[in-house]
């Protein structure tokens, strides 16, 4: 596959990222993983009060309500079962980099969901954005701007000379978001053997 997407927790971000994969036709292109996790922000609420949430968010940026809701909220999971229900969740597929260091090994790029990557206001990172650095993918990163410039700050290197990593100035969420996807789409055009 071309790119790597993981996402357990539900946030409105990533309800946003599985509807872009979906209506822009990258699934296929990726193993993906989008749980829906039992840890939410707002744990107590269906599916139902999540999307009534959602509807200032689709509505202020024109989305399709239809597939917003019938993909953003969808689950997928990279093996067959909800792992949601597994005593041992985090320890074998969370905080586990061996799990994720074998799936990094079929894929060239990652695209990194962020769990709190909406917002102009703070600069929230995670093991997420390791994860690909030590398994030596490329990366994308669905994320709060200014996280590219802040990593390359610390001496890691980005690839400016794969993708349009102007992205990362963007203050507006969705248009930040939109840019990822653009580049995602043009490097899932590659064929696999120029990828590798």
């Amino acid at each position: 596959k071309h790119f790597l997407s993981l996402a357990r927790k539900d946030t409105l971000e990533r309800r946003y990222v599985n509807y872009l994969l979906h209506t822009e036709n990258l699934f296929d292109k990726g193993l993906v993983s989008h749980a829906r996790g039992s840890i939410r922000i707002q744990p107590n609420l269906n599916d139902i009060e999540t999307a009534k949430q959602d509807f200032n968010f689709i509505r202020r940026y024109n989305l399709d309500a239809e597939n917003y809701v019938k993909y953003g909220f969808k689950k997928h999971f990279l093996d067959t079962n909800d792992m949601n229900n597994h005593k041992h969740y985090d320890l074998i597929y969370v905080n586990n980099f061996e799990t994720h260091q074998s799936l990094s090994n079929d894929v060239f790029c990652e695209l990194v969901n962020e769990t709190n990557a909406f917002g102009a206001d703070s600069l929230f990172i995670t093991e997420k954005i390791i994860k690909p650095i030590i398994s030596r993918n490329l990366f994308l990163i669905i994320a709060n701007p200014f996280v590219l410039s802040f990593i390359k700050k610390l001496g890691f290197k980005t690839f400016p000379h794969i993708f349009d990593e102007s992205y990362d100035n963007e203050i507006d969420d969705v248009k930040r978001t939109k840019i990822v996807f653009e580049n995602l789409k043009r490097y899932c055009a590659i064929p696999m053997s120029d990828c590798k």
